[in-house]
């Protein structure tokens, strides 16, 4: 009997979790094999600390399931900000909240699971004011910061070593001031941690370069207005193709890109790509590149909230299609998102609504179409 020959592409996602290594993603496996004949993969990752195989992801492209899990703990008001972290097995979220200050949810050991208990951190003395906005939390050389942008500066929370301490706040005193710090985001570019804001009011983006370590004072470079955007909001960094881009809602109706190039310390360009479609009081934005596809989503800061999807058809420099999917999970004037957060096989994002101070949670479950089990193994078993 003669045995069939296959040349096919073998779908499969491999995720690393690291806290603050560089990682480099490299395996190797079979182009062609023959029918029902053993297949091994073999794992040259570096840097990782925990792995995760799955034959058959949940897709940023789908329409998600959305729930509103109110406010647990009665702790959220005029929640602003989110940001999802997970630590070891624990799994928190951070609300900015005006006038109340950082709150830290405790989700268990997954984002499907609604807080099981919390803590409002405060406003460390006042140092974050009624103002503040984007949060974001990140590990570095074993210890934890968190930073809130308040109005004309950025307060820095260490955590320490663990996210279940209290944390203390430095001022980091911005000079020249901001205008309404907004949006936050920082990632780490090689071996230096760079961060993006966003001014509403200065109609302005401004990039942090807090160098090899995130203890550092940052230093500051002003881009002004980059991108023909009027009261920038959100933004989000996308690596694609080892080339940096910032996409930030440019105004109530328009999404702005910004181009970096290969580093996110060379001088960018922007441009204003106007509205996609269907961005209407917009606010929140997440974007994903996965599989070498980017997705994104938006919410248009109405009472009843919409919830947007964005689709990049001829990649990420190319057009931008937006596309209404309706109230999903109860929005009530919904602001920001939290980050597409991939756990095992599922996405999740957050999303705070201020009419009502609550929290809607949107899921994109896997397909159901492989009979290959997942593994959290740093090489995963042999599959045919």
């Amino acid at each position: 009997m003669k045995r069939g020959l296959v040349s096919a592409m073998i779908f499969c996602l491999l995720k690393v979790y690291s806290t603050d290594a560089q990682v480099n993603i490299n395996f190797i496996s079979p182009d062609t094999s023959c029918i029902g004949a053993t297949i091994n993969i073999t794992n040259l990752t570096t840097g990782g600390t925990t792995y995760y195989w799955n034959f058959c992801t949940g897709n940023a492209n789908t329409s998600p399931t959305g729930i509103n899990i109110g406010n647990p703990g009665g702790l959220l008001s005029i929640p602003t900000y989110i940001t999802l972290v997970q630590q070891d097995n624990d799994c928190f979220s951070f609300i900015s909240c005006q006038g109340v200050g950082v709150v830290r949810y405790y989700h268990g050991n997954s984002f499907a699971h609604n807080p099981v208990s919390w803590v409002n951190l405060g406003t460390f003395g006042g140092l974050i004011d009624f103002s503040e906005e984007g949060i974001q939390v990140k590990k570095d050389n074993g210890n934890w910061y968190g930073f809130v942008n308040s109005n004309t500066t950025i307060i820095r929370l260490n955590f320490g070593t663990s996210l279940w301490n209290t944390p203390t706040a430095t001022d980091l005193n911005i000079s020249p001031p901001f205008n309404m710090a907004h949006g936050l985001a920082i990632v780490k570019d090689n071996t230096n941690w760079v961060g993006l804001v966003t001014c509403s009011l200065g109609n302005k983006l401004v990039r942090l370069n807090f160098g090899t370590a995130l203890s550092n004072a940052p230093v500051l470079t002003d881009f002004g207005n980059i991108a023909g955007f009027t009261s920038p909001g959100p933004i989000c960094l996308v690596h694609v193709n080892n080339l940096w881009y910032a996409f930030m809602t440019g105004g109530p109706t328009n999404l702005s890109r910004v181009d970096f190039g290969t580093s996110l310390l060379n001088t960018p360009t922007g441009v204003n790509l106007g509205n996609p479609g269907g961005f209407n009081s917009t606010v929140g934005l997440s974007l994903l590149n996965d599989c070498n596809v980017t997705s994104g989503y938006w919410v248009n800061y109405i009472n009843p909230g919409q919830l947007g999807q964005l689709s990049f058809p001829a990649g990420i420099t190319g057009p931008v299609t937006g596309t209404i999917l309706g109230n999903i999970g109860n929005l009530a004037q919904p602001h920001s998102f939290s980050e597409l957060f991939r756990q095992n096989d599922t996405l999740f994002a957050y999303i705070t609504n201020r009419f009502n101070g609550t929290l809607t949670r949107l899921m994109f479950p896997p397909c159901t179409n492989s009979s290959i089990p997942s593994s959290n193994s740093y090489t995963p078993p042999p599959f045919s």
